[in-house]
């Protein structure tokens, strides 16, 4: 997709409810104009353990330059809805994700600026899904990824106090390291998602598989 000319509903900011209009996504971000976003967290078992994963945003990237953030997440196009995620998904991590699989979190606002010709003001729709996948599994096809973490939860819940122990793959090799809340996208210790990342719930819907990458 060309996001130079990705088209998005414009949202009311205190609602969270389209307006009936839309806007290009350049104009959104350079004119402040809300717009949703959607995040997917996956949650996987890694040996034995049930562990929560981020991918490592490129260093590229213009907001977050390598930092972890929610394993999938994208802007949704005009009239779209979970396809967005599906796309990201296989896009992103190299997963197969259909709308049944995923277990819908919560929708919250996020403000975040780079200074003038940037403000980023969005509803995100937030969606969890269940791996069983083993980490080679996973693929990164979109440059935008360069890497994901896994982290068990009750360690995630302690990044506040400290440093963790986590686990790094970048494609081919896990190799364990440590991480604090500066090596964290910004927003997401005090997000009102936190506590359910944290402390997950029981799974109800089905395990997700592996996506061949895109043509």
């Amino acid at each position: 997709m060309n996001k130079t000319h990705e088209v998005l509903d414009v949202l009311d900011w205190v609602s969270g409810q389209p307006t009936g209009n839309t806007v290009l996504r350049t104009e959104a971000h350079k004119r402040g104009i809300p717009h949703k976003a959607m995040h997917l967290w996956v949650y996987a078992e890694w040996e034995g353990r049930l562990v929560l994963l981020f991918q490592q945003r490129s260093f590229e990237k213009p907001n977050f330059p390598g930092l972890f953030g929610p394993t999938v997440g994208g802007h949704v196009s005009s009239g779209e809805g979970q396809e967005a995620l599906v796309r990201e998904a296989q896009e992103e991590i190299g997963i197969q994700v259909a709308p049944r699989q995923m277990e819908f979190l919560g929708y919250n606002p996020f403000h975040f600026s780079l200074g003038p010709g940037y403000e980023d003001f969005e509803w995100i729709e937030d969606w969890r899904c269940f791996s069983q996948l083993p980490p080679e599994s996973y693929r990164f096809f979109d440059q935008e990824v360069i890497g994901m973490l896994a982290i068990e939860p009750q360690a995630l819940a302690l990044v506040p106090e400290g440093p963790q122990k986590a686990v790094f793959f970048d494609g081919s090799l896990c190799r364990d390291r440590t991480v604090e809340v500066a090596d964290f996208v910004e927003g997401l210790f005090t997000s009102p998602l936190f506590p359910t990342l944290s402390h997950p719930a029981l799974f109800v819907a089905p395990p997700v598989g592996r996506a061949e990458a895109p043509s």
